[in-house]
């Protein structure tokens, strides 16, 4: 009787830890794991560095995460460990517009949209951590907390018929590989 309450605490304690090993672990690496296959994902469709433009999302089609089908996305895979980033986008005065940069581990290092008086363009020169910073003029300069991730832009698609120009004017946006 008393050996098997020994073992039974032992085998308790073992579950616990393990159990608390196994959260640790899912906490610290799930969310880069996820992160790395949408950004392998993405690379693949448009490559990395460069503005991808998925059509609208349907029942058939879904590029991004849980989209929406009154959206529409523009997405940039970046690896910021070889080039710099150059990010430009003309930020419409009416309707829905936002851009947000993911790093590595899915946390959200930057949102902007066109609420508040955003100014018309938002430019500016992202680079990875510790990296040289260039000399870029009159644009603003982000350090990204990872080498990778994510850029994604939301524009809300007003009807139907207005569709093929609001395409165009997201395919203006700029998502270029610049020297270091």
């Amino acid at each position: 009787m008393i050996a098997a309450r020994f073992a039974l605490k032992h085998w308790l304690l073992f579950v616990a830890i393990a159990t608390a090993g196994i959260h640790v672990a899912a906490v610290a690496w799930f969310p880069d794991l996820l992160m790395g296959r949408a950004i392998a994902r993405l690379g693949r469709q448009a490559g990395v560095n460069a503005m991808g433009f998925p059509p609208p999302a349907t029942d058939a089609a879904r590029t991004i995460v849980r989209p929406s089908p009154d959206l529409l996305y523009s997405v940039c895979a970046f690896d910021l460990r070889q080039h710099n980033l150059h990010i430009r986008a003309a930020i419409p005065e009416a309707g829905y517009w936002s851009l947000a940069l993911y790093g590595a581990n899915t946390n959200t290092f930057l949102v902007v949209n066109n609420r508040g008086g955003a100014a018309p363009v938002f430019e500016t020169i992202l680079t990875g951590p510790g990296s040289r910073v260039p000399d870029a003029g009159h644009l603003p300069i982000l350090q990204a907390p990872s080498f990778t991730g994510i850029l994604l832009i939301r524009r809300l698609i007003s009807s139907p018929a207005a569709l093929p120009a609001e395409d165009a004017a997201r395919r203006t946006a700029v998502c270029e590989a610049m020297a270091k």
